[in-house]
């Protein structure tokens, strides 16, 4: 059996299963993933019954030796704990690109705006003894334009002339504190073990930068 089973007063009972490799065909697993501590060590998926065995909840992970049950008392890796992990690290804040550029745009004019940042970014951090990857992915971004409007895309918008993420000011002699805040997708690998999705978002707040909405000046030309 691919499994191993411990139990602690109460009913309480933990069953760890092992993680196979990919490709591993169902049933018994014979190409399991091994971990990087301790050595010689397989990855497991941790467990746990409230009701004697009935029904099981998953709860995390654990690097096992062979024939090794899970201890109750040892801390397991879980999914919550990686998101405060993931929701306590430093992600970049995106770099806003406004155009024209100057700091200056004319009211009634579609100003343009985009981001660069757009790549994902990995932190390892250790976690109850283990080396934890997070890594966070840019999916959204929400556009402060500082006049009292936002807008939330799911893309980082394009520069001029293919204007995706614009915003038209109606009022001159006024001074918009912009910015664009980006919301991080999130996960995250054990040991350099199988990627695992982190259940919450990250949302990083922008720069401010100042703008200047100043009012087109009419100028005659003429004829030719």
């Amino acid at each position: 059996m691919d499994q191993a089973v411990s139990s602690v007063p109460q009913g309480t009972v933990y069953e760890s299963r092992i993680i196979c490799a990919e490709g591993a065909a169902t049933g018994l697993c014979t190409n399991p993933q091994y971990c990087a501590a301790p050595p010689g060590s397989i990855r497991h998926t941790i467990f746990r019954s409230e009701d004697g065995g009935q029904t099981f909840v998953q709860i995390g992970e654990a690097c096992l030796l062979p024939d090794q049950a899970p201890d109750p008392a040892a801390p397991v890796i879980t999914p919550d704990l990686v998101a405060a992990a993931f929701a306590e690290l430093d992600w970049p804040r995106s770099e806003l690109t406004i155009q024209p550029p100057g700091g200056r745009t004319l009211v009634n004019l579609a100003t343009n705006f985009l981001t660069t940042n757009t790549a994902a970014t990995s932190q390892t951090v250790p976690l109850l003894g283990q080396q934890v990857e997070i890594e966070a992915t840019p999916a959204s971004w929400t556009w402060q334009h500082g006049d009292g409007t936002t807008q939330t895309t799911d893309q980082p918008g394009t520069a001029y002339p293919d204007l995706t993420i614009t915003h038209t000011y109606l009022d001159a002699d006024t001074t918009a504190s912009v910015s664009v805040d980006t919301t991080y997708t999130g996960r995250y690998r054990i040991n350099a073990g199988p990627w695992n999705a982190i259940p919450t978002t990250r949302t990083i707040t922008g720069t401010p930068a100042a703008l200047q909405i100043v009012p087109a000046t009419p100028q005659l030309v003429g004829a030719q």
